[in-house]
């Protein structure tokens, strides 16, 4: 029995893993993201901040989270690819990069 390599989550996922993985399953692992309490706070944090965008210590320091615990569950919603990061100096920012919605994945 091989083992075989995960497949990535984001945008180029259907590519990346072959045909095998419908858009239903990206959904679904985009879903497993934001599946747990603490990105949801992360998310929500950000949705409230100017431009939708925060560093590591701003996102620390309005959630009550401590930094290791930030920055690992940025780097799941990043590769679930609903956030976009950048760097400015020495500071990552994070921004949403799906605004919140309402509508179904089938609009």
């Amino acid at each position: 029995m091989t083992a075989t390599a995960p497949h990535p989550i984001g945008p180029d996922a259907e590519r990346a893993a072959g045909p095998a993985l419908t858009r239903w399953e990206v959904l679904a692992e985009r879903l497993q993201a934001v599946a747990d309490p603490t990105r949801l706070r992360l998310l929500a944090a950000l949705h409230a901040m100017p431009h939708q965008q925060g560093c590591v210590s701003e996102l620390t320091a309005a959630t009550g989270l401590a930094q290791p615990s930030v920055s690992r569950h940025l780097q799941i919603l990043h590769r679930a690819a609903l956030l976009h990061r950048s760097k400015h100096g020495s500071r990552t920012y994070y921004q949403l990069s799906v605004p919140p919605s309402t509508t179904s994945p089938t609009t």
